[in-house]
Parts: structure tokens; sequence; C-alpha cells
């Protein structure tokens, strides 16, 4: 799909796929110690089965983690990645991302 962001299901049926991804991430700022939650979202919704915690010790941590889950995808159902900051307004920066639906 040509939305930025986002892999978009153009087949015909409806069906179950895998969706995966890889990333590594850091955050900006000072301090130490921030919870980051992650998540898979279906057409803007978040898929609570697939939350993936990490925490960063400093801000010169990177965080790898994979994300992977089990979901149901309808013709131009569309799949995201979301993060979450657990701890306050500090900035996550995404180094590298890597998205795929099976």
């Amino acid at each position: 799909s040509s939305d930025l962001n986002r892999l978009t299901y153009v087949g015909a049926k409806t069906r179950r796929c895998m969706v995966i991804c890889s990333l590594t991430s850091t955050f900006t700022g000072g301090g130490s110690n921030k919870y980051f939650s992650f998540y898979i979202a279906k057409n803007g919704s978040v898929l609570p089965e697939s939350k993936q915690q990490v925490k960063l010790i400093s801000n010169t941590d990177q965080g790898p983690l994979s994300i992977s889950c089990l979901v149901l995808l309808a013709p131009n159902d569309y799949i995201e990645v979301w993060v979450e900051n657990n701890t306050d307004g500090t900035d996550m920066i995404i180094k590298t991302l890597n998205l795929s639906i099976k």
C-alpha cells in the first residue's frame, strides 16, 4: 500500500496471517530506566495479545525487540506497529524496523 508506515492486505479472501515485526529502539532525552510497550495494531486498534515490553536503562541504550501474532485479515485491513511510553513523555526513536505479513 502507499500509506506510510502500514501494510495493507490486498488479497481477495479473508485469511489468518502471521504478523512479524523486528525492531531496534532507543530514546532521546535525559533520565534512565524507561519502560516502553510495543504492539501490532489492526485497522487502528491495538491487538493486546501482541504486547511486548522493553526497559531501556540509559539514553544510549538500544533495545532489540520482536513482536509476532496471528491476525485475521480481510481485504483492505491494515497493520501498523505502535509504541507506548509507560514511564513519561520521553520520545522514542526506532533505529530499524522490519514488518511482514505471512
